[in-house]
């Protein structure tokens, strides 16, 4: 075998002077230890980056440094596919990679695109379009994923490319829901009181109604059930997703399982993940906690709302808010009533703009505004205007032909 391949390697060294194209296996490669050839055409999709590294390298004799393209005397380990020689030579004999696409890679097409954009290559037109209908496959799959949470945010998506959610309105999913009674409002202006503070501008909490208030009144009726101290009992089994009572100071809380410890985990044996369904925040508390609730305290829905102030985002293009940020939005707002303009609704999600606090004065029968959130946020430096942020969001939502609760109920068999 080594005679045979030494063979092989001396008649390639013979033939390299002339116009030659020898066709090989992914195995011959490294044995032949081809390092000065000027063209590689992959026939096969390369399997593994490795693989892929490997073919190229039959080139990198004629691969030329930076430092030596610009004559600098600290090389940088960054190589650019220039072919050594004159100016002549270099233009007949430039070293190139031609890597063959069919369908059958369409789920490496995207990868490949970003590759040659980090190259910073020439691209083919070809390539976009090819790409674009992949992305567009991809994205039909996704009808039941959740909304991009930037997207939601921003108006726009960090790279649609490699983002696993969706981008798209669905009008089966993102239909607004239901409080009690009535929907999600789409338009007008409300009242609510943030809860859960996520970042600068999305947080959790609840829609207050200006006329009944059937969130009050279920409060109440659990805080006279509890009371009563017979009815404080504590659940032996917890089921996951299972709705229980909580119990914090003298205020009394519908809470959901989220996840429940395992025999094998040691560090909390007795703790048990939940989520306040009225107000959307999250925490791990004690097993012994959880009272059980009746029926009758499950009739109404959730009232954890999810609210985006609109048209503003972070600074130096960033796409997260800075923590100092978040945490002087959350001692503003966090448990104040605020009035708000709805812009639009989605599913659980309701994007406002403005948010105001607003003062009443008793004496004069006026009232006035304290501060509005959006205007905060700016104030602070580390946010900037997005005017397109609705824009966006309203395309998406026209594209999907929505149509209202009521009609969607009409339409039902």
């Amino acid at each position: 075998m080594f005679r045979k391949v030494c063979a092989v390697k001396f008649q390639l060294h013979l033939k390299l002077s002339e116009s030659f194209s020898p066709a090989l296996t992914d195995d011959c490669i490294p044995l032949l230890a081809i390092t000065d050839a000027t063209c590689v055409i992959h026939f096969s999709f390369p399997s593994s980056p490795k693989i892929f590294g490997g073919r190229l390298y039959c080139m990198s004799d004629r691969f030329q440094s930076v430092a030596e393209q610009t004559g600098m005397d600290d090389p940088l380990p960054l190589f650019t596919p220039n072919f050594k020689g004159s100016p002549a030579e270099q233009g007949d004999k430039k070293t190139k990679s031609v890597l063959l696409l069919t369908e059958r890679n369409a789920c490496h097409a995207v990868g490949v695109l970003r590759y040659l954009e980090r190259a910073d290559t020439k691209i083919p037109s070809e390539l976009y379009e090819f790409t674009a209908g992949v992305l567009e496959a991809k994205e039909d799959k996704k009808a039941r994923s959740p909304l991009c949470p930037y997207l939601k945010a921003f108006g726009f998506c960090k790279d649609k490319r490699i983002c696993p959610d969706r981008h798209h309105v669905n009008p089966e999913v993102d239909m607004p829901r239901k409080l009690s009674n009535q929907t999600l409002p789409v338009s007008g202006y409300i009242k609510i009181i943030p809860f859960y503070i996520l970042n600068a501008t999305n947080y959790f909490g609840r829609v207050v109604d200006k006329h009944v208030d059937l969130y009050a009144t279920l409060t109440a009726e659990m805080k006279e059930y509890f009371e009563d101290s017979s009815n404080k009992t504590t659940v032996e089994k917890v089921e996951k997703f299972g709705l229980y009572g909580l119990a914090e100071k003298v205020v009394f809380h519908r809470v959901q399982v989220l996840e429940t410890s395992q025999k094998e985990d040691t560090w909390a044996l007795d703790n048990v993940l939940v989520k306040f369904i009225d107000e959307g925040r999250t925490e791990l508390i004690a097993r012994d906690q959880l009272l059980h609730l009746p029926e009758s305290f499950h009739t109404l829905p959730p009232q954890a709302v999810e609210f985006i102030v609109c048209r503003v985002k972070p600074a130096d293009n960033e796409i997260e808010w800075n923590p100092k940020v978040t945490r002087y939005i959350h001692h503003k707002i966090n448990g104040k009533l605020h009035d708000a303009k709805v812009m639009l609704a989605l599913g659980n999600t309701v994007w406002i703009d403005p948010m105001v606090h607003i003062t009443k004065l008793s004496n004069l029968k006026t009232s006035v505004i304290d501060y509005n959130v959006r205007a905060e946020i700016l104030s602070t430096g580390m946010g900037i205007d997005n005017s397109e942020h609705v824009e966006q969001l309203t395309k998406l939502y026209e594209g999907a032909k929505m149509t209202t609760f009521e009609e969607s109920v009409s339409q039902t068999p």
